[in-house]
């Protein structure tokens, strides 16, 4: 597998180091920011994106990058029409964010990220359309961002969780 990345990494504060590369200008996601769309255009747009561009794209590029292949799917089969929610750990850059769309399909699964995600100008509602739940940066937006996972469960969507707090790559 080819990446960019140095060979050794020296990790040393577990609450500040991250090795992305970048740091985000952080939006701020609190009782007003809009989890989900009403408007039929954004939904149609979100419908087209997701299944007609990423999810073809995701398959061929986790396919040929990483040699990704399911085993035990059976397992997120047994509960076609219920929610559920999967617990993983975020190692490869250019492959986590994909892996739910191919192991979930048809289903759109719905992954709880950082709000730095939403937070490149020009991709915040990209990144919602393919199924981005910010955790709130504000305590006032807690009980949005919890009606929104609800709501998504109850739709029968699973909902991935990726629980450290930074991108440690092949950590």
């Amino acid at each position: 597998m080819e990446h960019n990345l140095p060979e050794i990494f020296y990790y040393s504060d577990p609450l500040k180091d991250e090795f992305p590369g970048f740091k985000k200008n952080t939006t701020t996601v609190d009782k007003n920011f809009k989890y989900i769309s009403k408007n039929p255009f954004w939904n149609l747009i979100s419908f087209l994106i997701y299944r007609i561009i990423l999810t073809p794209f995701a398959y061929f590029h986790c396919r040929k990058k990483f040699k990704y292949k399911i085993k035990n799917r059976e397992v997120f089969k047994k509960h076609p029409h219920e929610g559920y929610f999967v617990y993983s750990n975020h190692t490869l850059e250019g492959g986590d964010a994909f892996f739910p769309s191919i192991a979930n399909a048809p289903r759109k699964p719905y992954i709880v990220v950082h709000a730095d995600n939403v937070s490149t100008k020009g991709t915040k509602n990209f990144i919602m359309m393919l199924g981005a739940i910010p955790i709130p940066t504000k305590l006032n937006g807690m009980p949005k961002f919890i009606e929104t996972i609800k709501q998504r469960w109850a739709q029968g969507h699973p909902i991935y969780i990726y629980p450290e707090a930074h991108l440690w790559p092949y950590y």
